[in-house]
């Protein structure tokens, strides 16, 4: 019942600040976005309530209202053009998809991926404001590793065996990865004692519901961000210290079904199970396929579809279908075309390079930004390599990654904050961002 009330106020209350303020329905949007309130709660909150598209039309209603924000999107300017030339090829594709559909939902759930992407770039104009946004989004990673911990020690191992949203034990592994990232970023940069224990203890938190989730990917995207951290972070003392309790927690709960599950991964390949064992053979399936049709590949949401026509031989006995791609990469290539791989590979890219620019800079007057940077760039370059490996569709967490890192990079070359090789701000260009790089100390 509790639950339920939460939503119901977040829904209505929310839509109806929305209208005055946008960034309260934004915030909203996202929090229920990470939450997927139905599903998490589906004992109380009931199907059909429509709460983030109460929320949605609301926001976009005060966006409208206000003069759709400010369009000075210099800074993240490359980034936000990669995600909406990614979101054109899709609908593109989706219009001639033979599985109308799936297609059609793909397109639906990259357009709310889009819409408030576009709200918080034009809205969010302060540090102040985006340290909100990184809270919402804490609390949100935060709260459902309590309740999938919860799960676990009452018995159910929910993350491993259940859903949330439709996401699966890969897809809620991949989302609570990040989560670490961005956890233990903020609490490395916080200066407050009580938010920096708060933020240790959600990252840990969600740490151990990768672990729970006995997803290789999962564990490979906690593994590849804890690595960057450590390379991207001062190493002071303190540091030292934190990321030493970090390592040697995360190695304590990860019991040996744990590290068995995951060096599987690196068996050879009569050894492997049958998932691990075909991925290879799905990857030149999409690879084929996507040589076949590279414009507008075979249509959104129909991969298996065509694969099956490909290659009948590889169809699963109980579906009568080939499985996913087992790739994120090769699967939109092969449904979307090349020129959608390429704007999805830019996006995440530009969102890698700007954290990593963002983390770089040093003498700055906010030292928020640069930690904005480095949970940025280690949360997507762990996405990007876990989803080498999974077909990663609808996890709206990495996008959110790189909405951190766009916002921030915005920020820094608004506020004009100088940096010690001279360079204002970060600039919108290839070559402004790649001149701060080699400026930087």
């Amino acid at each position: 019942m509790k639950s339920l009330i939460f939503v119901y106020l977040l829904t209505y209350g929310g839509a109806a600040a929305a209208l005055l303020n946008p960034l309260v329905g934004l915030y909203i949007y996202i929090l229920f976005a990470i939450l997927k309130p139905e599903s998490l709660w589906s004992f109380s909150v009931p199907l059909g309530g429509h709460y983030s598209r109460i929320v949605a039309i609301a926001m976009l209603i005060g966006w409208a209202w206000q003069g759709f924000g400010n369009w000075n999107l210099r800074g993240c300017r490359a980034i936000v053009a990669a995600l909406a030339g990614y979101w054109f090829w899709q609908l593109l594709s989706a219009c001639f998809s033979p599985n109308p559909d799936r297609a059609w939902a793909d397109v639906d759930g990259t357009t709310k991926i889009l819409l408030p992407f576009l709200v918080a770039v034009t809205t969010i104009d302060s540090v102040q404001k985006l340290r909100q946004l990184v809270w919402v989004m804490l609390f949100g990673f935060g709260f459902v590793a309590y309740e999938m911990n919860l799960s676990y020690l009452q018995g159910y191992n929910r993350i491993q065996l259940g859903t949330l949203g439709g996401l699966d034990n890969n897809g809620m592994a991949l989302l609570m990865a990040g989560g670490a990232a961005l956890g233990l970023c903020y609490g490395l940069g916080e200066k407050i004692w009580w938010r920096k224990w708060l933020a240790f203890g959600a990252s840990a938190a969600m740490a151990h519901a990768v672990l729970l989730s006995f997803s290789r990917g999962g564990m490979l995207a906690l593994l590849v961000s804890g690595a960057l951290i450590f390379l991207l972070i001062p190493k002071r003392p303190a540091h030292w210290l934190i990321l030493a309790l970090a390592v040697l927690m995360t190695l304590r709960l990860a019991g040996p079904e744990v590290r068995q599950r995951f060096f599987t991964a690196f068996e050879e390949r009569e050894q492997l199970d049958a998932s691990a064992a075909n991925r290879l053979d799905y990857w030149k399936i999409g690879w084929e396929l996507m040589m076949r049709e590279p414009l507008l590949g075979v249509g959104a949401g129909a991969f298996r579809m065509a694969a099956t026509e490909h290659s009948p031989e590889k169809a699963s006995p109980y579906t009568g279908l080939v499985q996913e791609a087992h790739s994120t990469w090769f699967q939109v290539g092969a449904e979307l075309g090349v020129p959608a791989l390429l704007c999805l590979m830019s996006f995440f890219g530009l969102g890698i390079w700007q954290g990593l620019v963002l983390a770089r800079r040093r003498g700055a007057a906010d030292d928020f930004l640069q930690t904005v940077g480095q949970a940025g760039a280690a949360g997507i370059t762990a996405f990007c390599a876990a989803a080498t490996f999974l077909t990663a569709y609808g996890i709206e967490g990495p996008f959110y990654a790189a909405l951190l890192v766009a916002v921030a990079s915005r920020l820094a070359n608004v506020l004009g904050e100088q940096t010690p090789g001279g360079y204002v701000g970060l600039g919108s260009q290839t070559n402004d961002l790649a001149g701060q790089w080699r400026a930087a100390p």
